[in-house]
């Protein structure tokens, strides 16, 4: 577990085995309740592939007034990244695609690609490679073709993508567009400030629940910096 402070990762809990999620929730729970001030305004999950589409946003933890349970994408950004898919050409074509978003920012009308359930094919991650950007996807794909298009994500080495959770019923189609929008208001949207958007929609509005409302889930957010990555640690 790492706290990234003053342009660095600082190992703040090692475990000499693999842990269970459970066991992960509860050294995360003790680890938060411990920052005091330090506290981090995000947390990214680093999973391998199988774990991408966990809605880690939505773990109720004990750390809140006299041990209340809290979900941790009401006061945390929350994102999840992928980085040991980075390899080969797909490694390449990361470290150009954040080169891009740096120089150009994700408020450029290139940086965002829309992708739904018809552009799903074993072509859809070398297209997405061709050029710098996209640097950011929008998947509004059915539970049927989401993982081929996180495969095509990641292939094609994109560092920020959004899509909707797996097994979501009545979903509304064009949420993903919608949180984008949100993102920059009335002018061009800025991709470059999803992860705090997220938080704020993942903020239960007052009233929702008494009216019997409720709203959509919303999107996981894949949110790589090829430039901050911690060390790799042996676990032996």
């Amino acid at each position: 577990m790492w706290l990234h402070r003053d342009g660095a990762f600082e190992a703040v809990r090692d475990a000499e085995l693999p842990l269970t999620l459970d066991a992960v929730r509860e050294h995360l729970a003790g680890q938060l309740l411990t920052g005091g001030a330090a506290a981090p305004a995000r947390i990214e999950f680093h999973v391998p592939y199988g774990l991408l589409t966990t809605e880690f946003e939505r773990w109720r933890l004990p750390i809140g007034r006299r041990g209340k349970a809290v979900e941790l994408g009401w006061s945390y950004e929350v994102v999840v990244r992928c980085p040991d898919e980075r390899d080969g050409l797909a490694g390449s074509h990361w470290h150009r695609k954040w080169q891009w978003f740096k120089s150009h920012g994700g408020a450029h009308p290139e940086a965002v690609q829309h992708v739904t359930d018809g552009d799903v094919s074993g072509e859809l991650g070398a297209c997405l490679q061709a050029t710098e950007p996209p640097v950011c996807v929008l998947a509004e794909v059915s539970d049927e073709h989401l993982m081929d298009a996180l495969d095509a994500v990641l292939d094609a080495g994109i560092p920020i993508a959004l899509w909707p959770r797996p097994g979501r019923e009545g979903r509304p189609r064009g949420e993903l567009a919608t949180a984008l929008r949100t993102c920059g208001g009335t002018g061009t949207p800025d991709v470059g400030r999803l992860p705090g958007v997220l938080k704020a929609l993942r903020i239960p509005r007052p009233g929702a629940a008494a009216a019997g409302t409720r709203p959509p889930s919303p999107p996981a957010l894949l949110w790589d910096d090829p430039e901050r990555v911690p060390e790799r640690r042996p676990l032996s």
